[in-house]
């Protein structure tokens, strides 16, 4: 997942860190036990016509050593539990603007959920989610997901052979594109799980789980050389993109347009880079480096826009 959601949760964390280290009060808790807390935040704030357009919380391997243990831990594929969840909400301000905040509790035993002070302008810039993309209220809760994740026949096979594999971070999120490799349609609430090894690093599997249904697609990230669109098609190359390795934007001469605008765009809808150079047609454009997740490119000229999904590790 991306590092700006990591960030916030070290400075929040240690705004709080000393009185929660010291009680060691943080209990964990369902997915859906915040969703009312995260609502009425947002209610509170004055915010128009908040929408649920994502949830996060912290996998076994995110790399924030202390500061894991001054919450008690992450998420536990055993109960569907974790001490923290991350609401990620979009809404309309007071001068109707697009607003997206993040919105983290734990909760405390007798006092409930206690919200992290993420300072405003600290969350991710705007989110042009439309109403599809919103998480529905009858989403499945972590509970039951965990339970149908742990019961497919593909999540077996692959924790038996990588035992040590964990994710670094889980989401639920509605694709507004339809991903590669996985039969749910463009709309359709899920669970992500990236699972890497926690020696290595290298990826392992990954696994959506339909948010309403429960079913669950397991897959082998595809190998270094392996695109998942045909060639004749704008496409990324290698795909996934494994840290430290190189890869390409290729576009088909079919589709050139010196003037499009290219962007990165994150499961969360947000850009987190843009080409700025005119290109030239046959060229490959280099992509930078991401934080380790799902993303996708978008190519757009005056006819329309077009994505392709990439996974960055």
């Amino acid at each position: 997942m991306k590092k700006i959601v990591q960030s916030l949760l070290v400075l929040s964390i240690l705004c709080l860190g000393a009185f929660y280290s010291q009680a060691q009060i943080a209990q964990p808790y369902l997915m859906n036990e915040g969703i009312a807390a995260a609502k009425k935040v947002a209610v509170d704030s004055g915010w128009k016509s908040p929408k649920m357009v994502s949830i996060v919380t912290l996998g076994d391997t995110t790399g924030l050593g202390q500061i894991v243990s001054l919450i008690g831990g992450v998420y536990d594929i055993k109960t569907g539990k974790s001490p923290i969840w991350i609401y990620v909400i979009s809404a309309l301000d007071k001068s109707d603007s697009v607003i997206t905040k993040l919105i983290a509790f734990i909760k405390v035993p007798l006092l409930g959920f206690q919200q992290f002070p993420i300072p405003d302008g600290a969350g991710p810039g705007d989110i042009p989610f439309v109403p599809q993309d919103t998480i529905p209220s009858n989403v499945l809760n972590s509970d039951i997901i965990a339970t149908k994740l742990k019961a497919d026949m593909g999540f077996k096979t692959y924790n038996a052979k990588y035992p040590t594999a964990k994710p670094p971070f889980i989401v639920v999120f509605t694709s507004p594109f339809e991903l590669p490799g996985v039969n749910f349609p463009a709309g359709t609430p899920m669970w992500l799980f990236n699972f890497a090894d926690t020696k290595t690093q290298e990826p392992v599997y990954d696994c959506y789980v339909n948010a309403i249904t429960g079913e669950v697609i397991c897959q082998a990230p595809l190998s270094m050389n392996e695109t998942i669109i045909a060639k004749e098609e704008l496409h990324v190359s290698p795909n996934p993109v494994v840290n430290g390795n190189s890869a390409q934007l290729n576009i088909p001469a079919s589709m050139f347009d010196p003037h499009a605008t290219i962007s990165i765009v994150n499961i969360l809808g947000e850009t987190v880079f843009t080409f700025n150079s005119l290109l030239n047609i046959g060229e490959k454009l280099q992509l930078p480096q991401f934080s380790p997740g799902s993303y996708f490119v978008r190519y757009t000229t005056q006819t329309g826009s077009v994505h392709t999904p990439f996974v960055q590790y």
